[in-house]
C-alpha cells in the first residue's frame, strides 16, 4: 500500500511539473506572440485574439464539456488525473497571462 501511495505522489509531481513548464511556455512565448497552437489552447489563443476572452478561461469551458461527453461514454472512473491537469492547466496559464509582461512582444 505504501508503494501504491508513493507512485501516485511521484506521478502528481511529474504531472504538474509538467504542467507548469506547458504553461508557461504557452504564457510566454505563444500567447504573446500571438502563434496559434494546436489543440484547445490553440483554439482558445484564436478566440483570445478575436474576442479578448482568456485561453485559461476558453481551456477550462471546452474541457468541461469534453470531460462531461466522456463521462457519459467512459464512466465516472476514468479520469482523476485528467480532471487534475485541466484545471491545472486553467489555472496556471490565467496566473502566467497575468504575471509575466513579455518584452518581447511590442505594441503594433
Amino acid at each position: 500500500m505504501k508503494k501504491k501511495a508513493l507512485r501516485g505522489v511521484r506521478e502528481t509531481f511529474f504531472i504538474s511539473v509538467g504542467l507548469v513548464i506547458n504553461a508557461f511556455g504557452w504564457a510566454a512565448f505563444l500567447i504573446p506572440l500571438q502563434i496559434v497552437g494546436g489543440g484547445i489552447t490553440g483554439l482558445g489563443i484564436i478566440i483570445q485574439q478575436s474576442s479578448g476572452f482568456p485561453v485559461g478561461m476558453t481551456y477550462l469551458l471546452v474541457n468541461i464539456l469534453l470531460m462531461l461527453l466522456a463521462i457519459r461514454f467512459l464512466g465516472a472512473r476514468f479520469g482523476l488525473k485528467t480532471i487534475f491537469g485541466i484545471l491545472g492547466l486553467s489555472g496556471l496559464l490565467t496566473l502566467f497571462e497575468t504575471l509575466i509582461q513579455n518584452p518581447l512582444v511590442t505594441d503594433r
